[in-house]
């Protein structure tokens, strides 16, 4: 597992995956967890700052 901060794994216990990112406009880390490997926008909730994730086989890019 590399030290980057943005990952994507599967977990076992949940049945889905969690995705952990950092918000590219405030720089806050948040994790969520997706029933399936689908990209996804949510939005920051400390400045409100669109965040999309883009999926891929063991990472994510946020934009």
């Amino acid at each position: 597992m590399s030290s980057e901060e943005n990952s994507v794994e599967f977990d076992k216990q949940v049945n889905g995956w969690i995705v952990k990112y950092r918000c590219p406009n405030c720089g806050r880390k948040y994790k969520v967890t997706l029933n399936k490997p689908t990209n996804k926008k949510v939005k920051c909730n400390f400045c409100k700052y669109i965040v999309k994730l883009t999926i891929h086989q063991n990472s994510v890019s946020v934009s």
